[in-house]
């Protein structure tokens, strides 16, 4: 290439000028940017509960009672819109198809299913009562309880088993049961139900007793003889023929003319004949055994 050498201002302004044009002697060219495709739901909540999103579907479960027919979603997305909007109420009783439309134009649907948990339990029944390891006795809305006599109630602890939520008072929690006690069962669904529960312990078993003696134990005839008694656990002793009462004494018989045999029994002081120790006596043989009251000698 030849070389030129500068020498003066013009040459300066020539050189500058074919730098210039080779420069600008380049091809421009325009860059383009395709819109997105982008178009899916993201997130889909209602109430504060986010729905489970499928592919092109969306499961939301309320809780029970929540009105379906008019339910106001929050919705994040991809792509330039949703229709329908968020925040823009809908019936849910039945699938709502939202359609997300992206930059390029494209669309996608999602068919949004909203439904409600089960209706609450009304179930709310005693099942098992226990007292010291005695089952009770389950009615409609009772349970009674018999426990070993002698046993004190006034502090007992319950084992309780129950359909529901909770009952009232709870098991394992002591209780006086000298007067029944309410016991209350609450219901998922929040409806009670109320068991009177009523505990009894058999008496201790009384024994009462009588023992007597006659003196003579022979007599002449038309003699007497004297019977002394004495009871324990009685207020009262009767015999037959009559002639003895109160729980002890000595009783003369009336002038005797033919074989007697007399039974003492006793009672407690409810009244109520109680199975006791019946002595008969008749003179001549050992007490405790029949004993004739008078082996009668002839005039």
């Amino acid at each position: 290439m030849p070389e030129f050498k500068a020498t003066d201002a013009s040459t300066h302004r020539l050189l500058a000028a074919l730098i210039l044009l080779t420069t600008c002697g380049c091809t421009s060219g325009t860059v383009s940017v395709q819109p997105s495709s982008a178009k899916g739901i993201t997130s889909f909540e209602i109430q504060g509960i986010a729905g489970a999103i499928g592919v092109d579907t969306i499961a939301l479960r309320l809780l029970f009672g929540a009105n379906l027919t008019s339910l106001v979603p929050t919705i994040v997305h991809e792509g330039a819109s949703i229709s329908p909007a968020s925040g823009i109420a809908q019936d849910f009783a039945n699938p709502i198809v939202y359609t997300v439309t992206a930059a390029d134009g494209s669309t996608k649907t999602y068919a949004v299913t909203v439904t409600t948990t089960a209706a609450p339990s009304s179930a709310k029944n005693i099942t098992s009562f226990e007292l010291m390891s005695v089952a009770g006795t389950i009615g409609v809305d009772t349970i009674a309880v018999t426990l070993p006599a002698g046993t004190a109630v006034t502090s007992l602890v319950p084992a309780i088993a129950h359909e529901g939520a909770s009952i009232s008072p709870a098991s394992g929690v002591a209780q006086d049961f000298s007067s029944p006690v309410s016991y209350t069962v609450t219901a998922a669904d929040g409806s009670t139900k109320v068991y009177a529960v009523a505990v009894s312990a058999g008496s201790a078993a009384i024994t009462t007793t009588v023992s007597a003696s006659a003196t003579p134990t022979s007599v002449a005839y038309k003699g007497t003889a004297d019977i002394t008694w004495s009871s324990t656990n009685s207020t009262s002793c009767t015999s037959a023929p009559g002639g003895i009462s109160g729980p002890a004494g000595t009783y003369t018989t009336p002038p005797l003319t033919t074989t007697t045999s007399y039974v003492i029994t006793c009672a407690r002081n409810s009244g109520v004949t109680l199975p006791s120790f019946c002595d008969f006596y008749r003179t001549g043989r050992p007490l405790g055994a029949a004993l004739d009251m008078g082996a009668i000698e002839g005039p």
